[in-house]
């Protein structure tokens, strides 16, 4: 699978809460090289459905608001292998938030997407 990314800052957070069936991440640049947390989200901000929802978006705006960024890659149809990609990027990328490792995993073909600023 190819991931593509598409960056989300403070300036674009009501895009952001549009987005379905996804891969994400977040990273800040005093974390170096390193993300911040990696997740997956079938809606992330409407909807029963949603990841983060209406309680938990404040927290993200602030995250925004303190020079966070939100880097989300759309699955679409392979939505239904997210959790395999999830866990290839965590086992690759070593987050800063902990988070469990399972197997099994699906590659990826990607890079950092903050790498290339």
């Amino acid at each position: 699978m190819k991931l593509i990314w598409e960056k989300f800052d403070a300036s674009r957070e009501s895009e952001l809460f549009k987005k379905t069936k996804c891969l994400y991440v977040f990273y800040h640049s005093k974390h170096k090289d390193l993300p911040y947390y990696i997740g997956k989200a079938k809606s992330f901000g409407k909807g029963q459905a949603a990841r983060y929802n209406s309680g938990y978006r404040h927290l993200i705006c602030g995250m925004l608001d303190l020079g966070f960024v939100v880097y989300v890659a759309d699955l679409e149809d392979e939505f239904i292998r997210a959790e395999l990609y999830e866990q290839q990027l965590i086992s690759q990328w070593n987050p800063v938030r902990k988070q469990r490792v399972k197997s099994p995993k699906l590659p990826v073909v990607t890079q950092k997407p903050w790498a290339s600023v």
